[in-house]
């Protein structure tokens, strides 16, 4: 997600401001930069109930 400069986010709006998000958000998590396919899988996998959070760094 590629975002204009501001202090401000909204989150499940389309860029004209129709649809807004109405609901909740569970174990939101945000990154500083673009992280890969392999590491959005991990992260999935690692979320499953049972699984150690136990995750590679770079």
């Amino acid at each position: 997600m590629l975002l204009p400069e501001s202090k401000y986010v909204t989150l499940g709006r389309t860029a004209i401001g129709d649809w807004p998000y109405s609901g909740f958000l569970h174990s939101l998590k945000v990154y500083a930069g673009v992280i890969q396919e392999e590491e959005v899988l991990q992260h999935y996998q690692m979320s499953k109930p049972g699984k150690k959070q136990q995750l590679k760094s770079n």
